[in-house]
């Protein structure tokens, strides 16, 4: 793999290494977890270590990962492993032949990027056709020395027949075979296909090697992609599409302003000042006062939701949750309305051609002490 699948996901990376050392694989996985959070990434992680030629055991840690330079690790860094098998959802096709033309659309992209989410469209599904086909191709015996895997992604998309036919895979499972199920919410499988997985649940990435991750590979500056990893919360498969739609433009620069408003309510710590700095140019006037007017607007909403909760006039529809729970700290009637008045006074400096950065120090520090003074 490109990268290093315990940085991401240390954790579930822990328990799933440390099954593989002891020699007690389970039969099937069950990993969870949001869209773009590493469910893919693990799984193939997963599936090349126990395939490694060479594992690696880090001196420091003991944690153990695939060499991936050995034949079985290349082959399934390109998906043309021979024991490996994918359900994927798709959308409706009318031959076998063009099933595995659409899957092999996903594995390159995959390939590509691992941590890339697949569409939302309502019409895919993971038929039972494939699930009849991956169970077939199972019955003949496993290549000597190779350990063959399923990757059943996104089960809540597979039709209730090819969920039947997975039970009853799981339930005789194939020696030698791994099978991998990865589902956003586990409840929504059902309980017999629950009961029969190991579960495992993913958490945000950590900020840092999520930063680092996008910087490297998309070759982009230490603040956007700090940004980008604190606005996805962690979530790779967010970033990455962000970066791939171009929303790191006009929605990035909404989202790293909501993300310093988030920050400047809840973070005691002087640590906006810095980052807002990283973001705002400091001859940039306009930005700056871009970000300003958006901050007023969030106020504005946190405001009215702490004395109605009345979501109907809210402006930034976007971010209702995440303004809801900052409603609650505007305890003080008035706080709104002090907080406003204060971008008030800082827009008035700018125009007056202030030093930017020094303006907007100055604002997030008074900011700061009506937030702690309400």
């Amino acid at each position: 793999m490109p990268f290093d699948i315990s940085n991401f996901q240390p954790q579930a990376w822990a328990v799933l290494s440390k099954s593989f050392q002891s020699g007690r694989l389970a039969s099937t996985y069950l990993l969870s977890g949001p869209d773009g959070s590493g469910r893919w990434a693990l799984a193939m992680s997963l599936v090349s270590l126990i395939n490694c030629e060479n594992p690696i055991i880090e001196k420091t840690s003991g944690s153990i990962r695939s060499c991936g330079k050995c034949h079985n690790c290349r082959a399934i860094q390109n998906y043309n492993f021979e024991g490996q098998h994918f359900a994927v959802p798709l959308p409706p096709y009318k031959k076998p032949d063009e099933a595995i033309d659409l899957t092999n659309l996903v594995l390159q992209a995959k390939k590509v990027e691992p941590f890339s989410i697949l569409t939302s469209a309502s019409n895919v599904t993971i038929s039972i056709d494939v699930a009849r086909r991956i169970k077939s191709a199972l019955s003949v015996r496993a290549q000597t020395g190779t350990y063959r895997f399923v990757l059943f992604h996104q089960m809540e998309r597979m039709l209730p027949s090819s969920a039947d036919a997975l039970l009853k895979l799981i339930e005789e499972p194939p020696p030698n075979t791994v099978i991998i199920l990865t589902a956003e919410k586990p409840e929504s499988l059902l309980p017999t296909i629950q009961s029969r997985s190991q579960k495992i649940k993913l958490r945000r990435t950590p900020v840092d090697v999520l930063a680092a991750y996008l910087k490297e590979t998309y070759s982009i500056s230490d603040s956007k992609s700090d940004v980008l990893a604190h606005i996805s919360q962690g979530n790779p498969g967010r970033a990455v599409a962000m970066i791939e739609t171009g929303e790191e433009t006009g929605s990035l620069q909404r989202n790293a302003g909501f993300q310093l408003f988030r920050s400047l309510i809840e973070d005691p710590s002087t640590d906006t000042i810095a980052r807002m700095i990283d973001i705002i140019g400091q001859r940039n006037r306009g930005e700056a006062v871009e970000l300003l007017r958006l901050w007023q607007s969030f106020i504005c909403d946190c405001a009215g939701l702490a004395i109605t909760m009345d979501e109907e006039n809210l402006v930034n529809i976007d971010f209702k949750g995440e303004l809801t729970r900052l409603a609650g700290r505007f305890t003080s009637p008035d706080l709104g309305a002090r907080l406003a008045a204060q971008i008030k006074i800082t827009l008035a400096d700018l125009r007056r051609n202030v030093h930017i950065h020094g303006a907007l120090a100055a604002l997030t520090l008074r900011m700061k002490i009506e937030m702690a003074t309400a």
